[in-house]
């Protein structure tokens, strides 16, 4: 099974770079440099939002944690 999970997490974590790095352009095509890297930022701040408040809450089930899980 431990074979299995890393074999799909080799292939999904490049395919998710991949898109996420092609997005980026496309929606860089429609916009100025100072406005893509603007909506960059933005959206880079809320993955990482994201990550704290619901991958460290679903991985501690504690609202009251203190400590953060990044992964």
């Amino acid at each position: 099974m431990l074979f299995l999970t890393r074999f799909i997490t080799h292939f999904c974590a490049p395919t998710f770079v991949f898109l996420s790095g092609l997005s980026a352009y496309l929606s860089a095509q429609n916009k100025t440099s100072s406005e893509a890297s603007k909506f960059l930022l933005k959206r880079g701040m809320w993955l990482v939002v994201v990550e704290i408040v619901i991958i460290s809450l679903g991985l501690t089930f504690n609202q009251c944690t203190t400590s953060l899980f990044f992964k």
